[in-house]
């Protein structure tokens, strides 16, 4: 674990903290590169390590140490690191982060994550009303793979034809003859692999095939096209997007007002805050909330930080983050605590007992 802080470490240097977390921090198994010609050095990955750690610890606790009173508090700290790695996995595979972005009079229900990816299918059934269906899990997929299947009440099929990873999508003027691209966007695409990759997150684009009764469309979806892909179909409207995963939630939050205040005679900001009405129709709760700095909206398992603004001070961005162990180092920390004393207390005890 120590080789794999160093590596971490020097990789963050060149490629950010977001590559550095996937490659090493959140894998199982990786290969560590040495070159640039593609040489490198398989090694386990940190979640291998802490698994087998926990692993260790349990078969110790219960095979290795045999039961006696003067060693209940070294149980109880063996438990209490096993309910903290435990908590570990919690947050690793259940937790997630994203942003929230409200306009000052409007309400939001939902966060958009940073680097989870979904193909979202809107119907636009009326101006006021849309049915989404979200796909998500595909950037794993195999090529000419249906991503919907006829079970989802859909005039038409999706299909994956192709994934490219770390690309962008870019403006192609010599295809603007090419029918099935024209009708995509005003200016074509084409798919171009980056030279480097981004440090903060992972671009993704794809090409894409809908599959109707009258025939097939093939098409781009990418991170770097904000515009969706628009099929008429029956009279019925629909739009296919590539976008971050979204996370709806059972109540909304209302922006008020958004302050920014600077240091007098400089653009730095010197702080900046929201002032919300949290609104939970489930619960009948409504409250008035200010969110600034270090003192963020906390709902359950979820934390609303104050992150950023747009558009001249008129739009708020949170982050929203998603904490499935929140309370796991809180309750393995106490039972730690606890274990130690126990064990300080005991041995005491017994030595005060054989020096009288």
């Amino acid at each position: 674990m120590m080789l794999l802080l160093v590596l971490g470490t020097l990789y963050q240097t060149d490629f950010g903290i977001f590559r550095a977390q996937q490659l090493i921090f959140s894998s199982w198994l990786f290969v560590y590169p040495l070159s640039d010609m593609g040489f490198g050095v398989p090694l386990p990955g940190a979640r291998l390590l802490m698994f087998v750690l926990f692993v260790n610890l349990l078969f110790a606790t219960v095979f290795r140490l045999r039961w006696r009173r003067r060693i209940v508090g070294v149980y109880i700290v063996h438990a209490g690191i096993l309910v903290l790695l435990s908590g570990g996995f919690l947050t690793a595979y259940f937790s997630h982060e994203g942003a929230m972005e409200i306009a000052e009079g409007e309400a939001t229900n939902y966060s958009t994550r940073y680097y989870e990816k979904e193909i979202a299918i809107t119907h636009r059934e009326s101006p006021e009303k849309a049915t989404v269906i979200a796909i998500r899990n595909f950037i794993r997929l195999r090529p000419a793979t249906m991503l919907t299947s006829p079970d989802i009440p859909l005039p038409f099929r999706l299909e994956l034809r192709s994934l490219f990873r770390d690309a962008v999508a870019i403006e192609d003027r010599a295809a603007t003859s090419t029918p099935e691209l024209t009708r995509r966007y005003l200016v074509p695409r084409m798919i171009h692999p980056l030279e480097k990759p981004s440090t903060e997150a992972e671009f993704v684009a794809g090409v894409f095939t809908v599959h109707t009764a009258t025939g097939a469309e093939t098409f781009i979806l990418a991170d770097t096209i904000d515009e969706p892909m628009i099929l008429e179909i029956d009279g019925d409207t629909y739009e296919i997007q590539l976008r971050g995963q979204r996370d709806y939630y059972p109540f909304s939050i209302y922006l008020e007002d958004f302050r920014r205040e600077t240091y007098p005679g400089s653009p730095v900001n010197r702080s900046f805050e929201s002032h919300v009405i949290f609104v939970d129709p489930v619960r009948e709760l409504e409250r008035g909330v200010r969110i600034y700095m270090n003192h963020p909206l906390r709902h359950r398992l979820l934390t609303f930080y104050q992150s950023s603004f747009d558009r001249n001070d008129t739009v708020t961005v949170l982050s929203v983050v998603r904490n499935t162990g929140l309370v796991v180092p809180y309750v393995a920390t106490v039972v730690i605590g606890l274990g130690l004393l126990i064990q300080f207390i005991t041995l005491l005890v017994m030595r005060r007992r054989r020096g009288l």
